[in-house]
């Protein structure tokens, strides 16, 4: 096996795979490619105990991609899009990040 697709996002840390199975994979030298990265929507609101904490200037989607994508150890994120706006602001957020 090359590569493993695991659901991950900054609820689900312990939920499924979670950082532990993330981190497992990586060290066994597969590409991970994340699902769910908003839980099915769900995140691109942030719920009201995170919304508290998150500082402001950035929006809920970009924090749960930048969460993601600030991990070496994912590669790839797959995220279901319901329109050309939300494909330009996924295309543009993944532009900004490192």
């Amino acid at each position: 096996m090359d590569f493993c697709q695991i659901q991950h996002n900054y609820i689900d840390t312990h939920n499924q795979a979670g950082n532990e199975g993330l981190a497992y994979a990586a060290s066994k030298g597969l590409g991970v490619i994340i699902m769910e990265p908003l839980l099915g929507g769900k995140l691109a609101t942030a719920p009201a105990q995170v919304a508290k904490v998150l500082p402001e200037g950035r929006s809920a989607v970009k924090w749960a991609f930048d969460y993601l994508w600030d991990k070496p150890e994912v590669g790839f994120v797959l995220s279901g899009m319901g329109s050309m706006e939300m494909v330009k602001e996924n295309i543009a957020y993944a532009d900004e990040s490192h």
